[in-house]
């Protein structure tokens, strides 16, 4: 059956992207009877729409054909339906500007979800995109299947390869420029680097890296494999891949990669073909690269060859796939190959638990302003603050009295949310350079983008918890991710066995700390589910004194032995530290920052079962007490996490469109 590739790209020699490329190693790979429908001309995207509306329809029939079209733009969005469209989801726009935090163009989005939900099939080079958009599509009816190496494998010997270090992408924040100058302070200073690609927002090399770094511009062709050829590890500094070309031209080359763990880059290929580490773990990043360099766990030819065929495999089997589906000789989702639990096999534990720190790279002063909402973030803040003698700015949405302003911190009552030029002035005329501010609910992501864009300033967030009584950090500075929840301390990352625990009482503790309408739909329901399984009564930590009329009876609010119940459900994001190390069950009612710790049983309306038993690692379940303990205010943290936290986000605004670096 012939195949339409559309581009809203122009297709030529000397044009490529992601989509173009994975266009012309899918046409040189399967070969075929293709015909491509470009934007060459470059007019615009609606008019574009119609003149390939114009051309499928007035030249075939539905069943005649396969058109092949990226998600970008929708440009199949006026193809009838009963047309055999194929969508090859490469990141939607939407997800790129989320992932650099910047305003979405909701429009656009809206017309590509119309596009996506009209095609007969879609498909995504991972799953790890797929997660970061299963509130808005369908994921199951996704096929997956790995983007195709179309170079034939070509590679030199290690003792041939001259250059250390290569990077080989455009240089802007979706690619993670901003870590460039942190991981090359930490290599030798006899380590050749080569830092190509297109400078989209100007870099600036720091002066403090000492080894030897060349920057070229954007190159393609042979003269781009014979640099890959040369290089002993290829960076991918990313923030977000689907399944980055530039990694496969880096494994067609016998080159292995050094990434973050994000999105779809650890499902290509495994250990040590792909070397994925924790995001923004700088520290373990740099030692992987040296130990490579060092020829220490290097990726073999085979190992090369091998993740090729497998990739390619994937491929061909996805794409026939597609093609069995629309003749209707098949009727389910293709799931193809990924590494990624392999690879988080590998992973190192946070560079937190290794005693690194963003203190052991910067220490230049920083005047620091926390916007506050609450008296109990206030009090635990400002106590920390003065413990330490570290002056700060302090604006508190409440009335302070100014007797309790003292020389380091400078407090100024204003409610901040509300008044948001004022708030800048402020900011400007206290020459503050970094922001911590009291998590806010805002009714959509461009409404908070708006909020954290306007003070032009790094930006952290903090959130009480109070049952705890501590001041969480939240370097994402949103309500819509989290860093620690993103955190993984897994149980095989530790050596110790874990230890069988009989859980031999059905009391249960329910953790919520705090009531709105929403914690008390939760504790409704999970009263409902509880009693169908006997459960009459459950103990509640809180910190709120009275309870609703319909849960008093059920909830009850008394202090008791740790040794009365056997089971803490946890209702909130937080508010399980002082049970973690405790042999108890520990479940969760929904996200919350133990996720991605192995410590943790998620239980929802369909499946609310107790254990009987559960296996306890009691160095595993300290390290990840220690672990948020580095992640919260309080009176015993050491001062260098605050600053850890701090110099983390100021390198993270450390990239604009200034140049700034």
């Amino acid at each position: 059956m012939k195949k339409i590739i559309l581009s809203h790209f122009k297709f030529s020699e000397d044009f490529s992207n992601g989509v173009i490329n994975y266009s012309k190693a899918m046409v040189s790979i399967l070969g075929g009877d293709y015909e491509i429908i470009a934007n060459n001309e470059l007019i615009p995207q609606d008019e574009f729409r119609y003149k390939v509306l114009n051309k499928i329809t007035k030249s075939y029939l539905s069943d005649d054909i396969i058109i092949e079209a990226a998600e970008s733009q929708a440009t199949s969005l006026y193809i009838p339906k009963d047309y055999n469209v194929h969508i090859r989801m490469h990141c939607p726009f939407h997800l790129y500007k989320r992932v650099i935090k910047q305003k979405t163009d909701e429009k656009r989005y809206s017309e590509e979800v119309r596009a996506l939900y009209k095609a007969k099939a879609i498909s995504s080079p991972s799953y790890g995109m797929l997660e970061y958009l299963k509130d808005d599509l369908d994921i199951e009816n996704i096929h997956v299947f790995k983007n195709p190496i179309e170079k034939e494998f070509n590679s030199i010997d290690f003792k041939d390869k001259d250059i250390d270090v290569i990077f080989l992408l455009r240089f802007n924040r979706l690619k993670g420029s901003e870590y460039i100058n942190p991981i090359l302070r930490m290599l030798p200073d006899n380590y050749n680097v080569k830092l190509i690609g297109k400078q989209e927002e100007s870099f600036t090399l720091d002066s403090r890296v000492k080894c030897n770094v060349e920057i070229l511009s954007h190159i393609e062709g042979d003269e781009k494999y014979e640099l890959l050829q040369r290089s002993k590890v290829s960076l991918s500094l990313s923030k977000f891949e689907n399944c980055s070309m530039v990694i496969l031209e880096s494994l067609s080359s016998g080159t292995p990669v050094v990434c973050w763990n994000v999105g779809g880059s650890d499902e290509i290929a495994s250990y040590p073909v792909i070397n994925s580490i924790q995001y923004e773990d700088v520290f373990n990043f740099s030692e992987r690269i040296i130990e490579l360099v060092n020829y220490i766990d290097y990726p073999s030819v085979f190992d090369f060859k091998n993740a090729i065929e497998l990739i390619n495999n994937d491929f061909i089997s996805g794409v026939k796939h597609i093609e069995n589906y629309f003749n209707g000789s098949v009727n389910y989702i293709y799931k193809g190959m990924s590494c990624k639990s392999e690879n988080d096999n590998k992973l190192n534990i946070p560079y937190e638990l290794l005693n690194f720190s963003w203190c052991d790279l910067e220490n230049n002063p920083v005047h620091i302003c926390l916007l506050i909402s609450s008296e109990e973030t206030y009090k635990i803040v400002s106590d920390f603050l003065i413990k330490n003698n570290i002056s700060a700015t302090l604006v508190t949405s409440f009335k302070k009295d100014s007797a309790e302003e003292n020389d380091l911190l400078n407090i100024i009552n204003l409610n901040w949310f509300i008044n948001r030029g004022k708030l800048i002035d402020l900011l400007k005329i206290n020459r503050v350079d970094m922001v911590f501010y009291e998590a806010v609910s805002f009714s959509s992501y461009n409404k908070e983008y708006d909020f954290l864009s306007n003070m032009k300033l790094p930006v952290s967030s903090l959130f009480y918890c109070g049952v705890d009584d501590v001041v969480y950090f939240n370097r994402e500075g949103s309500n819509y991710s989290s860093y620690i929840k993103q955190r993984l301390i897994k149980e095989s990352m530790y050596t110790s066995l874990p230890i069988k625990q009989e859980i031999d009482n059905n009391n249960i503790m329910v953790v919520c700390d705090k009531i709105t309408s929403f914690e008390i739909s939760k504790l409704l329901r999970l009263k409902n589910n509880l009693e169908l399984i006997g459960i009459t009564f459950c103990f509640i930590d809180t910190r709120l004194d009275v309870l609703p009329s319909d849960l008093s009876d059920f909830y009850i609010k008394e202090n008791c032995s740790l040794d009365s119940f056997g089971h803490i459900i946890l209702l909130s994001e937080t508010g399980i530290n002082k049970y973690i190390d405790k042999d108890k069950a520990l479940y969760s009612f929904s996200d919350s920052i133990y996720d991605n710790k192995d410590i943790i049983i998620r239980i929802n309306d369909n499946n609310l079962e107790l254990a009987d038993e559960i296996y306890i690692n009691n160095e595993h379940r300290k390290s990840v007490i220690e672990f948020i303990n580095t992640k919260s205010i309080s009176e015993s943290l050491d001062y260098k996490w605050f600053f850890d936290e701090v110099y983390a986000v100021v390198n993270r605004f450390s990239f604009r469109e200034s140049g700034r670096a």
